[in-house]
């Protein structure tokens, strides 16, 4: 979770883009290290290995013998990878004594709403600093 928050700007979607270009191109798969190695070779910086471990299990991605595959639907992969980075908006409940978070379904719909609003009211100073400077 921690590796998504990091990503809420926006590069999330970018490096989950850029490892499926590079899955999708070799259709034998390539394991962890060689992957780090093919993505940090076409991004102008290193991109974390958390990063990239965070990326592939959120975004649709196969691991099978100690190889990574491209997801197989690309969209899917894409809302698997926005649901996590929303989760990563939400405060964390306070657990039950059994372990359990309970919420309501309003209350999870509110809570997920005003994570987004919140998130939008940041992109939107952003924004407005970069117009300035």
């Amino acid at each position: 979770m921690e590796e998504l928050k990091k990503l809420r700007g926006g590069l999330g979607e970018s490096y989950r883009q850029t490892i499926q270009t590079i899955l999708t191109a070799t259709p034998d798969g390539l394991t962890f290290p060689e992957l780090v190695t093919a993505i940090n070779q076409r991004q102008p910086h290193e991109v974390a290995r958390g990063t990239i471990r965070s990326i592939l299990s959120s975004g649709g991605f196969i691991q099978h013998e100690q190889r990574w595959f491209a997801a197989p639907d690309t969209t899917r992969g894409a809302r698997q990878l926005r649901d996590a980075l929303l989760e990563t908006l939400i405060p964390q409940t306070e657990e039950s004594e059994d372990g359990a978070k309970h919420l309501s379904h309003h209350e999870y719909i509110r809570t997920r709403v005003q994570a987004i609003h919140h998130r939008l009211q940041e992109i939107n100073c952003l924004l407005r600093e970069n117009m300035r400077g």
